[in-house]
Parts: structure tokens; sequence; C-alpha cells
């Protein structure tokens, strides 16, 4: 759903702030006070991801063209993404396995 461009961003953002992190638990590792709490934590940052998750749109199904028009509006009027949508419905464009 997201361009290249800001996923590929996004991935070195997360790595960068791992290790960032990775060292400066090192320096606060020696004031072992908080470390009673790491599991909690890590639980805080678990569900703070399950929120931003379900915020994304589900996307399952649907072509690139239909997410760029309904979601980026790129080259979009209302005729196109009306004729997206069509096409959605009647199945072009859609990929479908069959079960042998």
């Amino acid at each position: 759903m997201f361009p290249t461009s800001f996923r590929s961003t996004a991935h070195g953002l997360s790595a960068g702030a791992g290790k960032l992190g990775a060292v400066i638990a090192q320096g606060l590792g020696r004031t072992k006070n908080w470390l009673n709490h790491v599991m909690q934590i890590f639980a805080a940052f678990v569900v703070c991801g399950l929120g931003t998750n379900l915020l994304i749109p589900e996307t399952k199904r649907e072509s690139l063209e239909y997410i760029a028009q309904k979601y980026h509006n790129e080259g979009g009027t209302e005729d196109a993404i009306s004729e997206v949508e069509r096409r959605a419905e009647e199945g072009e464009g859609v990929v479908r396995t069959e079960a042998g």
C-alpha cells in the first residue's frame, strides 16, 4: 500500500531506533531499578504497535491501481475510481488462486 521509498525509510528508522535503544540500555543497565519493569515496557510497545496496525486499511485482494486511486488519489477523478471499482467487482485485475 505504501511506496517502496516510504517502506525502506521506515525500515531503516526502525532498525536504527533498535540499535540506539541497545546502546542506551547498556548505559542504563548499571542502574538496575528499571529491570523489574522490562516486560511491562515491552508489552506497552506491543499494544502501541497493535493499535497503530489496526488504523491501516486492509488492502487484501485489491489491485495496485485501485489502491492508488482510492487512498492516494493518483490520477484520480471520480470516473476513474468508478471504473476501478467496476473492474474490481467484475474480477478484472484480481489475482485468484484455485485450490486443487
